[in-house]
């Protein structure tokens, strides 16, 4: 039985990963070992198989660990930009303050001179 497990993986059939879990939880250990015994070419296509397992979880954890390596990356490139954004805020607010008050002194300046003008002509006009 399990050398028709192994034998319908190297086909190009597609092999459902469900049926294959349940051939192989039907295969005694012994039936292994006795077609193993029978076939050293079943034994090269297990030892195949399974180094190709192997090979593909390899793959999948270094390119996960360079996804979490980019993602940290990313992730301090964003801290870095944020502490830029947090200073170019606070000096932009230090800069608007200043343009107020200088705003606030300039409309001082000007109703003062608004308001002596209008005295001027008041006292123009009573003479």
């Amino acid at each position: 039985m399990f050398s028709q497990v192994v034998t319908s993986l190297f086909p190009m059939q597609k092999v459902s990963v469900l049926g294959l879990l349940q051939d192989v939880n039907q295969v005694s250990v012994l039936g292994l070992l006795q077609d193993v015994n029978q076939s050293p070419i079943l034994l090269f296509f297990i030892l195949l198989f399974l180094s190709l397992l192997c090979l593909i979880f390899q793959v999948s954890v270094l390119g996960l660990l360079q996804d979490v390596n980019q993602v940290k990356t990313e992730c301090e490139d964003l801290k870095q930009e944020l502490g830029r954004v947090h200073e170019l805020k606070t000096q932009i607010s230090k800069d608007m303050q200043s343009q107020v008050y200088v705003v606030n002194d300039l409309f001082a300046q000007l109703r003062s001179k608004i308001i002596n003008h209008a005295n001027n002509l008041q006292a123009v006009s009573k003479k």
